[in-house]
């Protein structure tokens, strides 16, 4: 967790994002998910090849790193698309992933539900 406050703090020092930008970015992104897949999983089911497109060109502004993991590009180069391929940092079968998918999604619909109800205003 300190490693995602370490680069909040970057974004809004060097005048990159906001507070606002950053809290937005963080709930709508992998905030309330988080309670249903943790980081790898959600790679898994959300595509793994968009992140290390992301990550070549946003990681050398967030930490000065130019290089994508080592670990993104070895399951990149293995072949891994998620749970499209059920090939990710988790093993699949494709009745796993199937449900994978299922999961994450009855659980965005149920959670945004709930997180409308504390909308700020």
């Amino acid at each position: 967790m300190y490693a995602v406050m370490r680069e909040e703090f970057y974004l809004v020092e060097n005048g990159c994002a906001t507070f606002e930008d950053v809290d937005r970015s963080v709930r709508n992104d992998m905030g309330y998910r988080i309670a249903v897949a943790g980081p790898f999983r959600y790679t898994d089911l959300t595509g793994i090849p968009a992140y290390a497109a992301v990550m070549r060109h946003l990681l050398p502004d967030l930490c000065r790193d130019t290089q994508v993991p080592k670990l993104m590009q070895e399951v990149v180069g293995f072949g891994a698309r998620g749970v499209s391929n059920a090939k990710g940092f988790h093993c699949y079968t494709p009745a796993q992933a199937k449900r994978w998918e299922k999961r994450l999604l009855g659980f965005s619909c149920d959670i945004r539900a709930l997180a409308l109800r504390y909308a700020e205003k």
